[in-house]
């Protein structure tokens, strides 16, 4: 019983390690904050997670595994787009999911990137990205009705981080909003959106 329990206040912490390094980023992940966050005592993180090492990989961890399920239930919501920048749109809401929100470049996309050049992190990230890629894929199809390979899905995918961060460098007003634009473009020399022009 008291396993149970101390496993059940380890869930509690993981999950709520994950929320706040998707809403608030990395400098979020603290054990006291976390263990505010999870409703337990402030000493309760460094029981649960000896070293910040761990905690932090448990909410990447985490994170990633809920980015993707997000992911994968937004590309399954997307209708037929309108015009490409619409389509390259609903790719940045399926690709940052949960929810994309303005300061996506400071708070998910560096710290993703951070992520991949880490050892500790490198295989979670890795072990996401076909789910990702996957996701991308039925939002393409889903939005412009056209099936894209691994690596058609690969590009769109970093096209789309490479845009909101050449947005961000740029000044942009908005990055995301510059990115859908970029990108609408970029699938347009691709033929992603021949169906739209079609429709």
């Amino acid at each position: 019983m008291k396993q149970q329990r101390s496993r059940d206040k380890k869930e509690v912490m993981a999950q709520a390690a994950a929320r706040l390094l998707i809403e608030e980023g990395p400098a979020a992940i603290t054990h006291r904050n976390v263990a505010d966050h999870a409703g337990l005592a402030p000493g309760s993180g460094n029981y649960y997670f000896p070293s910040k090492a761990e905690l932090y990989r448990t909410a990447v961890s985490r994170a990633e595994d809920y980015r993707a399920e997000q992911a994968m239930l937004l590309a399954q919501q997307v209708q037929p787009a309108a015009d490409p920048k619409e389509l390259a749109l609903a790719l940045l809401n399926v690709l940052y999911a949960p929810k994309l929100k303005p300061n996506v470049v400071g708070i998910r996309l560096i710290p993703m990137l951070d992520a991949h050049k880490d050892p500790e992190l490198q295989s979670i990230m890795r072990a996401h990205a076909p789910l990702l890629r996957s996701a991308v894929q039925q939002a393409v199809f889903a939005g412009a009705g056209q099936k894209i390979d691994d690596d058609c899905a690969e590009l769109v995918s970093m096209s789309l981080s490479s845009a909101l961060l050449y947005g961000q460098a740029i000044g942009a007003e908005d990055p995301i909003d510059y990115a859908a634009d970029r990108i609408g473009a970029l699938l347009g020399h691709l033929g992603l959106t021949s169906a739209l022009r079609r429709a």
